[in-house]
């Protein structure tokens, strides 16, 4: 019977992620360039070049270590939501909606209002620094600017996912905790990291690696032009599809593709 229900979900993830996955892992072994010529079998000479490009290895760094970054930020900033939002005694359906827009809000606009942000020239963040006497900021430039603003982006735009899965793990906590926390004496602080912390790990374990999953895999913002020229390149992904772009997807490139995940 489980299998049965499980067939589906199977065969889903065979058909669009699998297949794609052990298909990149399998061009990896030949150099091609693009579709009119054969490929030519070189063994491990793709993974080599990979493990040993400095410049390859610091950008999949950059990607690795903001993706794990965004998740802590953007679980520590969700849980912090859903406690307010679970204290919450008029409105919570307004609240809650307020706080899950950005989740659903095209990730194209998005970009494109952080793009008159933090544009170089007419940006908004420039122009307040320049009418004050300030230097002008570019993100091109400026590595923990540009990181600061990718992890801003990101909890942005997620923390109101992950703040509805953390309130429905609060509000599946049995109240009777509570109330005995109470009779002991337990103050409020006492009450969240002796009660709703230890009650929300199963939830903690689902939303941590789901989020790990998510953000250290190529983010919405860096694949629109406009953001991509204000120093997004550090990361990975970025290199990749401009390369893509300009020369097609070559046998090396998918080697990148794959550790990323960018198969699917």
């Amino acid at each position: 019977m489980l299998l049965f229900i499980l067939t589906p979900m199977i065969l889903w993830w065979v058909v669009a992620c699998g297949y794609p996955l052990v298909y990149g892992i399998f061009l990896g072994f030949f150099e091609m360039y693009d579709v009119t010529q054969d490929p030519v079998f070189i063994g491990l000479a793709n993974f080599k070049n990979f493990f040993t490009d400095v410049s390859y290895l610091k950008e999949l760094w950059n990607t690795v270590w903001i993706g794990f970054a965004s998740t802590i930020l953007i679980n520590i900033a969700g849980l912090l939501v859903a406690v307010a939002l679970n204290s919450v005694k008029k409105l919570k359906g307004f609240y809650r909606s307020v706080w899950y827009i950005p989740a659903v809000t095209s990730s194209v606009a998005i970009t494109q209002i952080f793009g008159i942000i933090f544009d170089p020239v007419t940006g908004i963040v420039n122009q307040i620094l320049t009418s004050r006497g300030l230097d002008a900021v570019s993100l091109d430039s400026n590595y923990g600017l540009a990181v600061a603003v990718i992890l801003l982006y990101t909890v942005w735009k997620s923390a109101g996912s992950s703040a509805i899965v953390w309130l429905a793990g609060l509000q599946s906590i049995d109240k009777r905790l509570y109330e005995a926390a109470s009779l002991d004496g337990a103050s409020k602080w006492k009450k969240f990291t002796s009660v709703t912390l230890p009650s929300l790990k199963p939830i903690a374990v689902y939303i941590i690696i789901t989020g790990i999953i998510d953000d250290i895999k190529p983010i919405d913002i860096f694949s629109i032009d406009s953001v991509y020229a204000y120093g997004m390149k550090l990361l990975l992904i970025e290199r990749m599809k401009k390369f893509d772009m300009e020369n097609g997807k070559s046998s090396y490139h998918m080697i990148y593709d794959t550790i990323l995940g960018e198969n699917k």
